[in-house]
């Protein structure tokens, strides 16, 4: 089994730097072009590597490029995969973060206390890994033996990379998956 992990393309919050947590915007052209060659990656993968099933957060930025990918697909491969939307997926809740300078101090020290709530009023770090971790079992287990396709958050991806490798805080709090970044990791059956 494969998990190949996406993050979506860039916004125009992502080009200014701005955290943008549940905020639900569209991509950018240059996020679209950054979609469109993610899929062209995605569906020159060997016939036994391409993906069998696409999950995808349920925000705008993530479904059109999830979109593209399913798209491609088709067109390049001929292979038709319905995307389906997952709640587990949606970006971190960054609470009073949210609009603010990524490259801040603040943001900075929130990756590193796992038990606060970020922002004051966000989800914790540790309500996130919880919340990811679970998903990823229940994918692990349904899926077993299929490539999935997760389309999803850079805040995500961090806690995916998580459940497969070890990291130290500093590790992780410096963690950051470029846009349209795929990563890939094979489960052993």
């Amino acid at each position: 089994m494969r998990i190949y992990v996406l993050r979506h393309g860039q916004t125009a919050m992502n080009a200014k730097n701005q955290i943008m947590g549940r905020t639900d915007i569209e991509l950018s052209a240059e996020g679209r072009k950054q979609a469109q060659e993610a899929a062209e990656k995605i569906s020159a993968f060997p016939k036994e590597k391409l993906p069998d099933s696409i999950i995808c957060s349920p925000l705008i930025r993530a479904k059109q490029t999830a979109q593209y990918v399913a798209d491609e697909l088709e067109e390049s491969c001929g292979k038709i995969i319905q995307i389906r939307y997952d709640e587990h997926l949606i970006e971190q809740d960054y609470g009073e973060l949210e609009g603010t300078d990524r490259l801040s101090e603040l943001f900075a020290i929130s990756k590193t206390q796992f038990a606060m709530k970020t922002g004051r009023t966000g989800e914790s770090h540790m309500q996130l890994a919880q919340r990811v971790y679970n998903f990823l079992d229940m994918v692990c287990d349904l899926y077993k033996g299929q490539n999935v396709l997760l389309v999803t958050h850079g805040g995500i991806c961090r806690v995916i990379a998580t459940y497969f490798q070890q990291m130290t805080n500093e590790e992780y709090a410096s963690w950051r998956a470029q846009n349209c970044q795929i990563d890939t990791y094979e489960i052993k059956d």
